[in-house]
């Protein structure tokens, strides 16, 4: 009889026949486990109808569904990780999870949550003639000028502006982008971040590090809050200072919105110690959930994390 039902429960399911590993075991899987299910004899353990039901339901795999028959990706990142979020589930990794490594400006994703949960988006703010003397030619602040809150955060985010985070920093925390850093200190330690710390809100300083499971981490806080997705899918914007006199257009230094719709977040970052390093957030095919993926020390950020993208999409059933 059950071994009736459990046919039945396959024909339901097509994808377990296909899909079910017959060679490797699932990425978070324990290889002994695996073998073991595979060897079940149900007419060994005359359970009740209602118990053979549920133990033959356990061996229908639950989706995202890991085709064997594609390949894992080939990723010149030193460290590169996939993960579906709404499951909690590790989809693919190269070396170093929890490795800590200068982040550059991935910082500025920790920024932007400091600057939320400490500000009003309609807040404004003065730009300090420090904050355009940080090293870096994106944004295009100018000495004196007043932007909202919301203003420099899209400076931050889009063109990943060093002047902006210097002067979201200095306006929220007294002048002091020390206090503001402890803020970001701060956060980390609530998140349970263990490999992370911060000591600049740009990501300039190779101080800034963390692990890719951490930057996970910190992406899935990111996501709570609407206006940064926003903000991170937007490929370019123009504003003015609150006065009118100084105009701003910024362009994203994400080359992949536009080209794949289902980006939902994103942030780039190079400094010589990190290398090329980007993060992306994007819907899983069928709504089935969000994925993240993280790649640090690449050859090519813009190039890799598409492959990523794309690879996740043809390598799991959804």
């Amino acid at each position: 009889m059950l071994q009736i039902l459990t046919s039945l429960l396959i024909l339901l399911n097509p994808a377990v026949a296909f899909f079910t590993p017959s060679h490797q075991p699932a990425q978070n899987a324990s290889p002994s486990i695996e073998k073991e299910a595979a060897f079940i004899d149900f007419d060994e353990y005359k359970l009740p109808l209602s118990e053979n039901i549920f133990l033959a339901a356990q061996l229908i795999p639950t989706y995202p569904i890991r085709n064997w028959n594609s390949a894992d990706p080939e990723i010149s990142a030193k460290i590169a990780f996939v993960f579906e979020a709404t499951r909690q589930k590790v989809l693919w990794q190269k070396d170093g999870l929890r490795e800590a490594r200068p982040i550059a400006s991935l910082t500025k994703l920790m920024t932007a949550l400091v600057v939320i949960e400490n500000s009003k988006l309609d807040d404004v703010f003065v730009v300090s003639k420090k904050a355009v003397q940080t090293p870096g030619e994106l944004g295009g602040l100018i000495v004196g000028e007043e932007l909202s809150a919301e203003k420099l955060l899209y400076a931050l985010l889009v063109e990943s502006s060093n002047d902006a985070a210097v002067a979201l920093a200095e306006n929220i925390s007294s002048k002091t982008a020390k206090d503001f850093v402890g803020l970001m200190n701060q956060k980390a330690k609530a998140l349970g971040l263990n490999n992370t710390t911060f000591s600049d809100p740009s990501g300039l300083d190779p101080e800034n590090q963390s692990s890719a499971w951490d930057l996970n981490i910190i992406m899935q806080e990111f996501l709570k809050y609407p206006i940064l997705q926003k903000i991170t899918q937007t490929a370019s914007i123009d504003f003015t200072s609150q006065d009118g006199k100084f105009n701003h257009h910024l362009a994203s230094t994400d080359k992949l919105l536009g080209l794949y719709p289902e980006i939902i977040a994103g942030k780039t970052g190079y400094t010589e110690e990190a290398g090329n390093c980007m993060i992306l957030a994007w819907h899983a095919p069928n709504s089935q959930g969000t994925v993240i993926s993280i790649i640090m020390d690449s050859q090519d950020r813009m190039a890799e994390s598409a492959a990523l993208l794309k690879w996740t999409k043809e390598a799991y059933l959804w």
